[in-house]
């Protein structure tokens, strides 16, 4: 049996050729490639028992029939092969393992009978039962053990049906995973580890009395196990009162009782009436945008102890028995809240996300907001009145501060105006636009340091504040216009003490010369008392004027110096000083008709003035 592999065994056709065949001698299977060519293979067809010819060709090997020996069975040689196989590792272990056998039903699997050995004593093979052929009969005395293979196809239901017309356990075991398998690691896997299935048994018969004992078992274990809820569900306890609740008061206040479906008749888990548990549910849903389930909103009525004993959540197979066996209209706390969040939705008041997840729809929420909208706007109103007030009061001396009432005032200006103080804030009235003027006036006065005649101050014990506040703002005032006078004078000095340290009659002069600045004609000591601006300007340009007055004196320098050389040099040209007088003041040719007195005046003037010196031509 070595490399002979099970698919060889099926390697089979109609035609009686075959790659596995029976050793004469031994009665073992042999591979085509491991027999002689022709008849000296020596080979018998295991099902016919007829002589084989090895056929060992160039192109294929087989074994082969003689033409008139094929008969029909011929084609089920690899079966035969199997079952002898099969019957062999059975008769000489004398054992096979039984998988589990289990039933089902809606309740689920029920195992009858755990996976384990069978020994037997005896084996045969392929022995007719009656009107049917088993693979192979193992007994243990009189009991017997059908025992199918699978490789190719399970047993039909034809087939099955006459093995049940017998007092017989019937096994199938799956070798159709083990096709690739050497015949000599068949075996174990006949025994023991290839999948197998029970397709009949005396305890496979007796799974439907099992499973109809567990489904009493498991009815009168929920009816048991429902008393305590049912008990619960229609106990008539005193119901909780949550109309004290701050909630509750802004839900009405919402108007959100209007929005509300009519609740039912008759019990629920809850120990709070219909209508305020479930304005409660439509209350959150308002008020957060995370979204609710059920089973959330069962819980956080559980935790307020509004959920009867034990029915926040029972197994849903005690709520199915419930309804199906003692009360139709049961349900669980998350159950009811599921249906009114469905009555909800069906209204369009809600919308699902992900099929749990409840939502206020957009619809909803805008009628919601401007809701708020109305009922906020007095609460901002008076936040903002006093917020402004506050800011007012907290300027006031230490015992009016202390003594003022925000509410106090606020109840005397409605008083005044002949209203309450909600419709002083609420909007359809103009009194708190009116108001707000008033206090507006107010700030601005107190923020000017200004009061007049006409300022109300709407009760508010201004009249000190502004007194105060006027007083200290004359005082500072006078003390701002005496340091003004001081700074004005010691700018004035500072200018007149900077232009009088040039010790220049220059100088002197220019603090008494009138000059324009900004449209004013003043001396330039009045000038810096107006301003430290002006005073900066004084001084730039008295900084100009000794910077012109210092070129003048260089040009005039260089201009007598000059002069002074060139009169040098013509009285020498000359031998005369009167001849160089009259030299100097004539008016020459060379320097365009102009008198060297006056054209000589630098280094440049003087040698054209030195090249028009006749004396010094001839030279």
């Amino acid at each position: 049996m070595r490399n002979i592999k099970l698919a060889d065994l099926f390697a089979c056709n109609e035609s009686g050729m075959m790659v596995v065949a029976g050793d004469r001698e031994t009665g073992q299977p042999i591979h085509i490639s491991a027999a002689e060519r022709g008849l000296k293979c020596d080979c018998l067809c295991p099902v016919c028992g007829r002589t084989l010819v090895a056929r060992k060709g160039s192109r294929q090997h087989s074994f082969a029939h003689y033409p008139h020996d094929v008969q029909k069975g011929c084609v089920a040689a690899g079966e035969t092969l199997l079952h002898r196989l099969a019957k062999d590792v059975l008769a000489r272990e004398k054992y096979i393992m039984r998988p589990a056998m289990t039933a089902r039903d809606e309740l689920g699997p029920l195992e009858l009978k755990p996976a384990g050995r069978v020994v037997f004593d005896r084996v045969e093979l392929e022995l007719g039962q009656g009107n049917v052929v088993p693979d192979v009969v193992c007994y243990l005395g009189r009991r017997r053990l059908f025992v199918e293979f699978k490789v190719t196809h399970a047993v039909n239901e034809a087939k099955l049906k006459k093995l049940r017309d017998h007092d017989a356990s019937v096994i199938e075991i799956d070798l159709s995973g083990y096709r690739d398998y050497e015949l000599d690691q068949l075996p174990l896997a006949i025994l023991e580890t290839a999948p197998r299935m029970m397709l009949q048994s005396e305890i496979l018969d007796r799974a439907p009395l099992l499973l109809a004992r567990r489904q009493e078992e498991r009815m009168a274990g929920l009816r048991a196990m429902a008393q305590p809820y049912l008990r619960a569900f229609v106990d008539k306890e005193p119901l909780v009162d949550v109309s004290r609740e701050p909630w509750f008061d802004d839900a009405v206040r919402h108007s959100v009782p209007d929005l509300l479906p009519e609740p039912g008749f008759g019990d629920e888990p809850f120990r709070v009436r219909p209508d305020q548990w479930r304005l409660w549910v439509l209350w959150q849903l308002l008020t957060t945008k995370t979204g609710w389930t059920a089973r959330r909103l069962a819980y956080e009525m559980l935790k307020s102890k509004w959920v009867k004993e034990g029915l926040y959540d029972p197994p849903e197979n005690i709520c199915d028995f419930i309804r199906t066996e003692c009360q139709p209209n049961f349900r669980s706390a998350t159950e009811t809240a599921h249906e009114f969040l469905k009555e909800l939705k069906t209204r369009e008041l809600v919308y699902a996300a992900g099929g749990k997840r409840f939502f206020a729809n957009g619809l909803l929420m805008r009628w919601f907001e401007e809701r708020c909208d109305e009922l906020s706007i007095p609460n901002e109103r008076r936040d903002q009145l006093e917020k402004v007030v506050g800011s007012i009061a907290r300027v006031l001396p230490f015992n009016d501060s202390r003594h003022f009432d925000f509410g106090e005032w606020l109840e005397t200006r409605a008083t005044e105006y002949k209203v309450s103080v909600e419709d002083l804030l609420s909007p359809k009235a103009g009194y708190y636009d009116e108001l707000c003027d008033g206090l507006n006036e107010i700030r601005r006065a107190m923020a000017a340091f200004d009061i007049n005649a006409d300022l109300d101050f709407l009760r508010l014990p201004l009249e000190t504040y502004f007194l105060e506040k006027q007083n200290k703002l004359e005082a500072r005032r006078q003390r701002a216009e005496e340091q003004a006078l001081r700074d004005a004078v010691r700018r004035a000095d500072k200018l007149d003490t900077y232009v009088r340290s040039f010790r220049s009659p220059r100088a002197n002069q220019w603090l008494l010369r009138p000059l324009e600045y900004e449209g004013r004609l003043a001396i330039p000591g009045e000038h810096a008392s107006w301003s430290p601006r002006a005073a900066a300007e004084m001084r730039r340009l008295f900084d100009e004027e000794i910077k012109q007055w210092e070129n003048e004196e260089r040009f005039a320098r260089i201009k007598e110096e000059s002069q002074a050389i060139l009169f040098s040099h013509v009285t020498q040209a000359y031998g005369s000083a009167d001849r160089a007088a009259l030299w100097m003041n004539c008016h020459l040719k060379e320097i365009g008709l102009r008198r060297p007195i006056d054209y000589c005046v630098d280094e440049t003037t003087l040698t054209e003035c030195l090249a028009a010196l006749p004396s010094l031509n001839r030279r």
